[in-house]
């Protein structure tokens, strides 16, 4: 009856594809309290069962077969009655989901196929629910992705509103931090730092004098040389820079560049001394976009120097204020690399924003 109903017709049964050879009889199949399709193949059927002729012409090759190219369809041994204990445990070895001895096969066959039935149904039970709950989880982390997006682009447009405040301040040049924060993020790109160190050095860089908000203007202010005890007063601000940012959680990994910007690569600057690389390599990296941006811009006290002047200081000063692998990659980037990063500058930009535009910014 292969491909045939035991059953048909019989309402209120599940139905149950079973691969099964001659020797399991209709009639058999027929008082189980299912009804019981027979098929041809392993693919389609819910449950195959391996008579024991299977094992005298291939022995647990045919099961081990069988969970090969179907392991989630399950296989029940019928063995003969005098079968050893031994072949019995190799057959659960091999994948068996149950054995029935054959002279009980008509009794306890219906209690097996009842009870893979009842597993396979907790099983997929199981994987829906699974299902549902990854993407439930798969919703809530995208809300969450929004939520936090919206969080730092509403940080970010403090901190641009705050920095501003300060450039004007300072009478410092238009988007002066806006722009530093902007050139170091390209070279971190140009040095292969990663997503998180990216948006670190972003943002100590934007925020790299933010100590100055506690200098006094008299000495901020001062147009003419300094003292030395305003030259004491203006180099707190390294120092007050980075505790600030020490103090606010989603920036304290951010405060190396405010604490160590005016550090020099040959132990010359301040506020500690450091030296090479001793000093964070996020604080290197704004030094050289520092300097370039400082000779590139009008102040009163100067004029704008060339890009071409600008490049042969910065590489004077290699090896002793700057340190001399990060000048390399800045002087490889053309002029043009900056002027592309400068015009893409103007009213609140975000970390995000910044990415994309030192990403569009082709290599040379």
């Amino acid at each position: 009856m292969s491909g045939g109903r035991t059953q048909a017709g019989r309402e209120g049964k599940d139905p149950v594809r079973i691969l099964a050879g001659p020797e399991v009889p209709d009639e058999v199949l027929g008082d189980l309290r299912f009804e019981v399709v027979r098929v041809e193949d392993g693919a389609s059927c819910d449950l195959r069962i391996l008579c024991p002729s299977e094992f005298e012409r291939e022995g647990l090759r045919a099961l081990r077969r069988h969970r090969l190219r179907w392991p989630e369809k399950p296989a029940v041994v019928v063995h003969a009655d005098d079968a050893p204990a031994s072949l019995i445990r190799d057959c659960f070895r091999a994948g068996a989901a149950d054995t029935i001895q054959h002279g009980a096969l008509r009794e306890e066959l219906d209690r097996v196929v009842g009870d893979l039935l009842r597993r396979q149904r907790a099983g997929r039970a199981q994987v829906e629910e699974a299902q549902l709950m990854a993407s439930e989880l798969g919703k809530h982390a995208r809300d969450l992705e929004a939520t936090l997006q919206r969080l730092r682009e509403s940080y970010d447009q403090t901190l641009n509103a705050l920095v501003a405040a300060l450039d004007i301040r300072e009478k410092e040049t238009a988007f002066h931090s806006q722009r530093v924060a902007t050139y170091s993020v390209l070279v971190g790109l140009r040095m292969g730092l990663g997503p998180v160190e990216l948006e670190n050095l972003y943002r100590g860089a934007l925020l790299h004098d933010i100590g100055k908000i506690g200098t006094p203007d008299a000495v901020l202010l001062k147009p003419g040389s300094f003292t030395e005890e305003e030259w004491e007063i203006m180099r707190r601000h390294a120092y007050v820079g980075g505790s600030i940012l020490d103090q606010v959680r989603f920036l304290q990994t951010a405060s190396d560049v405010p604490h160590a910007h005016h550090e020099a690569w040959d132990g010359s600057g301040y506020p500690r001394g450091l030296c090479a690389e001793a000093i964070p390599l996020n604080a290197r990296i704004f030094a050289v976009v520092d300097t370039y941006d400082a000779i590139r811009s009008k102040r009163p006290y100067k004029e704008a120097q060339p890009h071409e002047r600008a490049i042969a200081l910065i590489e004077r000063a290699a090896g002793q204020r700057l340190d001399p692998s990060i000048v390399r990659h800045f002087v490889a980037e053309p002029e043009a690399t900056w002027t592309a990063l400068e015009g893409s500058l103007g009213g609140t930009i975000t970390y995000e924003s910044c990415l994309s535009a030192c990403r569009g910014v082709p290599r040379t």
